[in-house]
């Protein structure tokens, strides 16, 4: 089992961390790109990017 890194990112719809090695897929959005821990995730996202999206840090 691997331990979460601080680096990891967060599923912009569920808020887990995310393992790049495992992610369900990604997604562009206003030049960012987003993790997501499973495909429904990626789903919701993409049917409505302006309610998940954070704002560029």
């Amino acid at each position: 089992m691997r331990t979460r890194r601080a680096t990891d990112p967060i599923c912009p719809v569920c808020g887990m961390p995310v393992d790049l090695e495992k992610a369900a897929g990604t997604a562009e959005y206003c030049g960012a790109t987003y993790y997501f821990c499973s495909h429904r995730c990626k789903e919701k996202f993409q049917a409505q990017p302006g309610r998940y999206a954070t704002e560029p840090r």
